[in-house]
């Protein structure tokens, strides 16, 4: 059952992964039917780039972690406070650094909904389709409001994370 419930979340990663990979060729798409002066199939291939953008964000939420819990052993009961504690500490920062890779492959995400969201904006914007336009651009406004709390919280989460290699000691000094 354990097996079952891991091939399941490797699925729904790989088709997470999918799902970005044609958000990326619409929004492609988008772009060239765009320079191309298609602006009614640039627009169709952006809404498209859009929703599969918006889905994975709300799938990338769905997916565990993938963290794992060790069950209490013979082994475990009988190791010294010092090992368990040591065990404690790997298993806590694995789950801090899991946490923080997904919120940053949410950040990523995101940030292709708020461009695609912004070249449908731009795209209203010249055929003079101004609601439109606004709203897709008051859209992307959000989303990247959005990002932008993320990534302060992540930015609040490295600094005062010494294990966090771009703020050691020795990187930020080698290099002055």
């Amino acid at each position: 059952s354990q097996a079952a419930t891991e091939q399941k979340d490797m699925i729904k990663r790989d088709s997470l992964d999918m799902q970005l990979d044609m958000a990326c060729i619409q929004y492609r798409m988008g772009l060239v039917k765009y320079k191309l002066g298609r602006y009614k199939e640039s627009a169709s291939h952006y809404k498209r780039s859009i929703r599969l953008y918006d889905e994975a964000a709300v799938n990338l939420r769905s997916i565990p972690t993938g963290t794992k819990y060790h069950n209490q052993t013979d082994e475990t009961k009988s190791a010294s406070m010092y090992e368990m504690h040591e065990e404690n500490e790997r298993e806590y920062l694995d789950e801090q650094y899991i946490e923080q890779r997904d919120d940053m492959r949410e950040i990523v995400i995101n940030s292709a909904l708020a461009s695609a969201l912004n070249s449908l904006g731009m795209l209203y914007c010249e055929q003079q389709k101004m609601d439109k336009a606004e709203k897709c651009l008051t859209d992307a406004v959000r989303v990247h409001d959005g990002i932008r709390e993320k990534r302060q919280i992540l930015h609040e989460q490295l600094i005062g994370d010494e294990s966090n290699i771009f703020l050691s000691e020795d990187v930020t000094t080698r290099n002055c």
